[in-house]
């Protein structure tokens, strides 16, 4: 049998401009990349990257605008779950579609039909149309159809995201045993940690061009620094530099607010879930603080209220001076979206200062269970300076 093969030389696929004076658009320019028998190769970029433009002209479904695309070996391409699907036949009568498309004989497809419905886990709705299908489902009943097929050269585009995690890793199982047999596997995908766990390589995607192409862990790795720094940037920028401070005088003001990482005590705006987290503040003060606190609320932007503590400050810390004071946050094991911590400085339960900073939490797995809570109340430490 041939050795599968992938190359593109010269690239390139320009969207030419629609009715109503809206410009072309060019997609890809100048891809060049060879892919060889039993490699698994991740694409990844932010939207309008290319990335589905370039499975699509390797699947077939479109031609290059300009280049070359040379491929040894039976394609089978899952670009859009459902796409290619029939809405009005069952799923059973989907996967007979399917195999006789493929080539396979009445008898083949027969053969591993029980098999095939087995791994999709459709129970009655086998037997529906699929048009009564969710996405989830369509997603089981694509997947199914690859337990009879033999594809040398396999093309799945973000098809993971979709389904329950239990599916998701039975999905993730059958490509691992396809790229076993010495195929070729093409994944794009938006999560950087699916790339590193299932593919050897990465080509990173940016404007049409390829800005980087090497081992998954290094471009995945450089890829997820860029977008976090990207994100940090857009966080000061909408945010004013992610701090805001108010005081009743002069004599008592808070400064400096950041959120760092425990582990290395650096500045970030961006923190991923389950890192143990702190918040910094820096209180000056001209005479000595009676009876006082500080105050913690941090909330998510849509209005959930992680903390609402007050915590008493020792007379060491309230005195007059500058001192740094430390709010433990613990494992910030939160959903990923947008935070804001706010501090304030009570005398006597009169607010002399206050000073917010917001931040953001991502992750690249999916986060189950309730809303998030922090363990409370938060840890406060302080040190003069």
């Amino acid at each position: 049998m041939p050795v599968p093969y992938v190359t593109l030389t010269d690239v390139s696929h320009v969207y030419e401009a629609a009715t109503g004076g809206s410009a072309a658009v060019k997609a890809l320019s100048g891809i060049t990349c060879s892919i060889a028998n039993g490699e698994r190769v991740g694409i990844i970029g932010d939207n309008g990257a290319g990335k589905s433009t370039l499975l699509q002209i390797i699947a077939g479904v479109m031609p290059p605008t300009h280049g070359h695309v040379d491929i040894r070996g039976q394609v089978h391409a899952i670009l859009t779950v459902g796409l290619g699907l029939r809405e009005e036949a069952t799923g059973r009568e989907n996967l007979f579609l399917e195999g006789a498309l493929l080539g396979k004989s009445e008898v083949e497809i027969a053969n591993s039909l029980e098999e095939m419905i087995a791994f999709a886990e459709l129970g009655e709705f086998i037997d529906r149309p699929v048009r009564t299908y969710s996405s989830g489902m369509k997603s089981r009943l694509a997947f199914a159809s690859l337990t009879h097929i033999d594809p040398e050269v396999l093309i799945i585009d973000e098809a993971l995201s979709v389904g329950d995690t239990f599916f998701a890793a039975k999905a993730t199982q059958m490509i691992h045993k396809l790229c076993e047999r010495g195929r070729i596997v093409l994944l794009v995908t938006h999560s950087a940690a699916t790339i590193k766990q299932m593919c050897q390589r990465c080509i990173w995607l940016e404007g049409g061009r390829i800005k980087l192409d090497g081992s998954s862990n290094e471009v995945a790795g450089a890829y997820e620094t860029a977008t976090r720094i990207r994100q940090e940037a857009e966080i000061a920028r909408r945010f004013g530099g992610a701090t805001e401070a108010w005081m009743a005088n002069p004599d008592v003001t808070l400064s400096a607010a950041r959120l760092v990482r425990v582990g290395d005590r650096l500045e970030t705006a961006l923190i991923e879930a389950g890192t143990g987290g702190a918040i910094e503040v820096t209180l000056r003060t001209a005479r000595a603080i009676q009876e006082a606190s500080l105050d913690v609320v941090i909330e998510a932007n849509d209005g959930l209220v992680l903390a609402a503590e007050t915590r008493p400050l020792s007379l060491s810390f309230a005195g007059p001076g500058t001192h740094r004071l430390s709010i433990g946050l613990g494992a910030v094991d939160w959903r990923p979206k947008l935070y804001r911590a706010t501090l304030a400085i009570q005398e006597r339960g009169q607010v002399l200062a206050r000073i917010a900073v917001v931040f953001g939490v991502y992750s690249d797995v999916t986060i189950f269970g309730g809303s998030p809570l922090l363990r409370t109340p938060p840890l406060v430490s302080a040190r003069s300076k």
